[in-house]
């Protein structure tokens, strides 16, 4: 995949960055906390099985330049601390 800036994902999404940096690179997207790597940007899915905004504050932990949900009032605030993390809104 080919470094793309947060930028681009609000783009495509039609999204609203919630906090960070929107020229912070990004060098994949995930959906899965136990393959995320450095760098990739965590989409946080609602399954039928399971919920991807319990596994956000994972996610970053792992590395994760941020998140993209669709509710802030799933996640809470206080489990992304840190500045160097990033937090974006949209319609999964």
């Amino acid at each position: 995949m080919d470094i793309i800036k947060v930028s681009d994902i609000l783009k495509a999404t039609s999204g609203k960055l919630i906090q960070g940096n929107s020229e912070l690179n990004i060098t994949g997207i995930s959906t899965d906390t136990r393959s995320i790597k450095s760098g990739e940007i965590f989409f946080a899915l609602e399954g039928k099985n399971y919920d991807g905004y319990e596994f956000v504050k994972q996610a970053i932990y792992k590395g994760a330049v941020g998140a993209v949900i669709s509710s802030c009032k799933r996640v809470k605030s206080t489990s992304l601390n840190g500045s160097h993390k990033r937090l974006k809104k949209n319609e999964t």
